[in-house]
């Protein structure tokens, strides 16, 4: 599943910098909280905004300056 996804990125010195963004349509909050265990950087319910979800990637990413 998605939070084992998450365990095995975190767990690779190669791949753990990769910020991940949980995507889910779980409604409890201790999918939250599992998420971030597993080493999720964020977490977001479905459904969401793409404004939403674009406003926690831009956390993550450097755009270069226009």
């Amino acid at each position: 599943d998605g939070f084992e996804a998450c365990r095995l990125i975190k767990g690779n010195p190669k791949l753990q910098k990769i910020p991940i963004i949980v995507l889910t349509a779980l409604p409890n909050m201790l999918d939250a909280e599992k998420a971030f265990s597993a080493g999720a950087n964020d977490f977001l319910n479905k459904p969401f905004s793409n404004e939403r979800l674009f406003q926690k990637i831009k956390k993550f990413i450097s755009l270069p300056e226009k």
